[in-house]
């Protein structure tokens, strides 16, 4: 997954999850507009997504690769989350971004 960053791997993973149109990847992310054309610029020149008829976004073969891999990564640390206490939600937020970039209140059991 080289080049593929936090950001990006949302874009892919939400594209994956069935998310068709650059509207649709802005509601879904809650980004701007502009910031879906960019990344979705950069995930077509890394050759993992096409935007095809009716500028329907899908994964070329590369990118569901990318895809799977990433979502077994995000799945592995977000039951490592959970199991030390954070809250599931949270722990797949996490998990996603890569990062703690917001906060979110731990659960302990």
């Amino acid at each position: 997954m080289s080049g593929l960053t936090p950001a990006l791997a949302r874009y892919l993973l939400a594209i994956r999850d069935g998310v068709e149109r650059r509207v649709e990847l802005a509601d879904r992310l809650e980004v701007s507009r502009p910031s879906v054309t960019k990344a979705v610029e950069r995930l077509e020149a890394m050759g993992l997504v096409t935007e095809g008829y009716g500028h329907r976004l899908a994964l070329t073969a590369q990118g569901d690769e990318e895809a799977r891999a990433l979502a077994a990564s995000v799945e592995t640390v977000e039951r490592c989350l959970v199991a030390q206490g954070m809250a599931p939600s949270c722990a797949r937020r996490t998990a996603c971004e890569g990062a703690f970039v917001q906060p979110c209140p731990v659960r302990y059991r």
